[in-house]
C-alpha cells in the first residue's frame, strides 16, 4: 500500500516490498509496535488520516492471494496522495523549492501512464512530470527484478527488459524507456550480472 518505509529517519524509498510495514505472521496483521512508532513520528503533524485508514487490512500474499477487489485497489491507489502529504510535512521546510517539487511530483505521479490510463489523476504524455516518468521506469524495474512475497523475481535481465519494452508508448515515455535500455551494460555491472 505504501512506497515509504518507517525508519528512525523517515526515509522515503522504493524496493523491499516498497517499504511495506512488517506483518506479524501469527496475527496476520501489522506489528502493533510499528504502528505505534509511526504514530509517534507523525504526532502533531495534523495529517488528515490515520495509519489504519491507509492500511485498513493486511491482504493475503503469495499463492493464497487473489486479485485486489475494486475497493482494495482504490485504497491502494491512495498511497500516491498520502505520500505527497507526508513529503510536504517531512521536507516542506527545505529551502530548495525545486527539489521539494521534484520529490512531491515523484510521490504523486509515478503511477501515471504515458497513455493517460494511470492514476491518481490520469495525466498523459509530457503532462506527467519528468521526474515521475523516470521513477515509473525505475519502480517497475525494481518490482520485476526484486522478489516479493507475492511473486518470484523475474529472470533473466533480458526478460525484464522485454516486459518493460512492451510498455513503451503506453505505460512509459518512449524516450525514457529507450535511454533506460541503452543503460543495460551499466545495470548489468551494478547488479553484478556481467
Amino acid at each position: 500500500y505504501v512506497h515509504w518505509k518507517l525508519t528512525g529517519e523517515k526515509v522515503l524509498g522504493v524496493g523491499d516490498a516498497s517499504g511495506m510495514f512488517p506483518i506479524d505472521t501469527d496475527t496476520k496483521d501489522f506489528y502493533d509496535r510499528m504502528i505505534e512508532q509511526f504514530d509517534e513520528l507523525v504526532a502533531g503533524e495534523n495529517y488528515p488520516w490515520k495509519l489504519r485508514a491507509i492500511l485498513p487490512k493486511v491482504l493475503v500474499a503469495g499463492e493464497e492471494a487473489g486479485k485486489l477487489t475494486e475497493e482494495e485497489f482504490e485504497t491502494m491507489k491512495l498511497h500516491t496522495t498520502y505520500s505527497e502529504e507526508i513529503i510536504k510535512t517531512i521536507i516542506g521546510d527545505v529551502k530548495d523549492e525545486d527539489y521539494v517539487k521534484v520529490v512531491e511530483d515523484i510521490a504523486m505521479y509515478h503511477h501515471e501512464r504515458w497513455d493517460g490510463s494511470g492514476y491518481p489523476t490520469g495525466l498523459r504524455g509530457e503532462n506527467i512530470p519528468l521526474s515521475a516518468r523516470i521513477m515509473a521506469v525505475a519502480d517497475v524495474f525494481d518490482a520485476l527484478y526484486e522478489e516479493r512475497v507475492y511473486k518470484p523475481p523475474v529472470r533473466p535481465l533480458e526478460r525484464i527488459m522485454q516486459i518493460m519494452m512492451e510498455g513503451r508508448g503506453t505505460q512509459f515515455d518512449p524516450v525514457i524507456i529507450d535511454v533506460f535500455m541503452e543503460m543495460i551494460p551499466v545495470i548489468r555491472e551494478t547488479l553484478n550480472l556481467t
